[in-house]
């Protein structure tokens, strides 16, 4: 069986008698928009996945900070460690607070911080954080006994 093209159709039936004519006013405004809307939504994507400056602040008020000799920080997600911060200090003790910077994409994640003190037992302090660019995850550490 045999077809028989008519002048200016080709095999996948497309009219091929005008290849040069240009697209219309209407096409190509179509055609920008979906460009702009495509390229839009890839940079509101990569925004929204991109890994943020987020804080942690350790509250040693009632963990007696000027006995601590040394703070180790894990920050883990999912079992992933996301940073692991490791302070020493001289006979003065810790801040009252210490303020811990991360790079990470804002969540939930696991704060584990050892607590190490001259003249008593290593405490540790396990708690679920919601990491947020707006404000620092604030975790109060175990009172000392």
């Amino acid at each position: 069986m045999t077809v028989e093209l008519q002048p200016g159709e080709t095999a996948a039936g497309v009219d091929a008698r005008h290849p040069h004519e240009k697209d219309t006013p209407r096409q190509r405004l179509l055609r920008l928009g979906f460009l702009a809307l495509l390229a839009g939504g890839l940079v509101l994507w990569t925004q929204l996945r991109k890994p943020r400056d987020l804080v942690i602040e350790l509250d040693l008020a009632a963990a007696m900070p000027g006995e601590l000799s040394e703070v180790d920080l894990l920050v883990t997600r999912e079992g992933h460690l996301l940073s692991r911060t490791v302070l020493n200090f001289d006979h003065a003790g810790a801040p009252q607070i210490l303020r811990n910077e991360l790079r990470a994409k804002p969540g939930t994640a696991e704060l584990e911080a050892d607590l190490v003190y001259r003249s008593r037992p290593t405490r540790r302090t396990r708690a679920q954080i919601e990491l947020d660019v707006s404000k620092p995850a604030r975790v109060a550490a175990e009172r000392a006994e």
